[in-house]
């Protein structure tokens, strides 16, 4: 199977399974995966989008995010902050323990 198609499959079994999962959530989660930690900059340059877009997906994912009716996030717990040492301005973002567990099902999943 081409990684084009796989990556098709994934996005439509995720959404199908995870309506509050958005395709740009799914991209963060798969770039941690494959990188491993990133600055929130990093992750805006990489993913071409806004720091704010950044900020929200991460506050989503980590649990942070609000669930105020406007703003569909849900309590994830999938990814953890921290600042860089030295440097307290900038975020750095990681998988935690049930972020990579959740990714691992996922491709475990699209495997059947």
């Amino acid at each position: 199977m081409k990684t084009s198609e796989r990556l098709l499959g994934m996005c439509v079994f995720v959404t199908s399974h995870h309506e509050q999962l958005s395709w740009r959530q799914l991209q963060l989660l798969l770039l941690l995966r494959v990188r491993g930690p990133m600055s929130q900059v990093e992750l805006a340059a990489e993913l071409d989008l806004t720091p704010s877009a950044i900020t929200r997906s991460v506050d989503a994912l980590s649990g942070r995010g609000r669930s105020d009716g406007k703003n569909k996030y849900s309590l994830k717990g999938w990814v953890e902050t921290a600042h860089v040492r030295g440097d307290r301005r900038v975020k750095q973002v990681e998988l935690t323990d049930s972020g990579k567990a959740w990714l691992s099902d996922l491709f475990e999943a699209m495997d059947k």
